[in-house]
């Protein structure tokens, strides 16, 4: 029935009654009705379907006034919901509902020459990895968050500040929300000090769910994975060690992962080659490993640090193009005429 239900929906721009919409499609058993009320319910819950003060249902993407976006709020109070493909709605500092810097939110635009508008609903809020310092209020010890945009406060279990001290850059875990602005939570990794060297390159990567380890099943792992090329590996491959091949990486690179060779062939063609370390040799698809790797996506570069997304072994070792030894690649060879930019037309 959704499929059907989405359909008679897709081009009615006026909100409809279940009653109608009943009707448009043909309904004629109450066994029938009550599943499309099921339906509409889920629909509403997923944000596909809104329904109306007056409990009249249209399509969300067919009202004028109501988007979903994610709340950037300035320092200064007020705010602005990010539209993908729109122009941002501006929120003034009255009309945020509860809302915090980074929801995901409803927002009813209430004049269009302006596009000012205000918070119906908080739909998502996330709240981990909260990062900050412990601070002293009121002679006691007391969490600031780093993110000056959140204006939350959180109160930590006395238990969990037991190895804190003032200057402590920690990782919270909310435990419990007491209303829109306040939780309760604990402290569930202490960075070090803010004083202590590279402690703000941490705090910053903890910020955003980026960590150097890589857990215990990673490492369990990782200990089957050989330090040289198992000569098993080099089957069905093209030997290319005879080759000059030269890596693109600088010159304090750990990992380097990419390389090229150019040769001029009789026929006048340059030949190019383009090589990469061939990484699923050893990172897996359902495996531990292979989930850490999908997970981080990238290496992450912060500052003079290097978060990298495979663990040393691979990223500086059996995956590193080092000079003189044996490696894996998936490479791409090409032959290129010489056609000048200026005869493409």
């Amino acid at each position: 029935m959704k499929e059907e239900l989405l359909k008679v929906l897709d081009d009615k721009y006026e909100a409809l009654d279940l009653i109608t919409i009943n009707d448009l499609l043909g309904l004629t058993t109450p066994e029938e009705l009550r599943e499309l009320e099921d339906v509409l319910k889920a629909l509403v819950e997923d944000y596909t379907v809104y329904l109306t003060k007056k409990n009249k249902y249209i399509l969300l993407k067919n009202t004028k006034n109501l988007k979903i976006g994610t709340l950037s709020v300035n320092k200064k109070g007020f705010g602005f919901v990010i539209l993908p493909k729109e122009e941002d709605v501006y929120i003034a500092s009255d009309n945020l509902n509860g809302a915090i810097h980074d929801d995901v939110v409803l927002c009813e635009i209430t004049n269009m020459r302006e596009n000012e508008g205000r918070i119906v609903k908080v739909i998502k809020r996330d709240l981990k990895n909260l990062v900050g310092e412990i601070v002293l209020i009121n002679n006691k010890l007391g969490f600031k968050l780093d993110d000056e945009k959140k204006q939350l406060k959180i109160s930590l279990t006395k238990e969990s500040l037991a190895n804190c001290v003032e200057g402590h850059k920690v990782v919270v875990k909310v435990l419990k929300k007491i209303n829109n602005h306040e939780y309760t939570g604990e402290v569930i990794k202490i960075l070090g000090h803010k004083n202590d060297p590279g402690v703000d390159i941490l705090s910053i990567a903890s910020n955003y769910n980026i960590s150097a380890d890589f857990g215990l099943d990673v490492e369990k792992e990782l200990e089957s994975i050989p330090d040289e090329v198992d000569m098993k590996d080099l089957e069905g491959r093209r030997d290319l060690t005879g080759k000059e091949i030269f890596t693109i990486d600088g010159d304090d690179t750990k990992d380097i992962d990419d390389a090229i060779s150019l040769e001029i062939g009789e026929n006048g063609l340059y030949h190019l080659g383009v090589h990469i370390a061939d990484v699923s040799n050893y990172v897996k698809e359902n495996t531990a490993l292979g989930d850490a790797a999908y997970e981080r996506g990238t290496s992450h570069y912060l500052a003079d640090t290097v978060i990298p997304m495979l663990p040393h072994k691979l990223s500086n070792g059996i995956c590193s193009l080092n000079e003189g030894v044996v490696r894996l690649t998936l490479s791409c060879e090409m032959d290129i005429d010489n056609i000048k930019s200026g005869d493409f037309s």
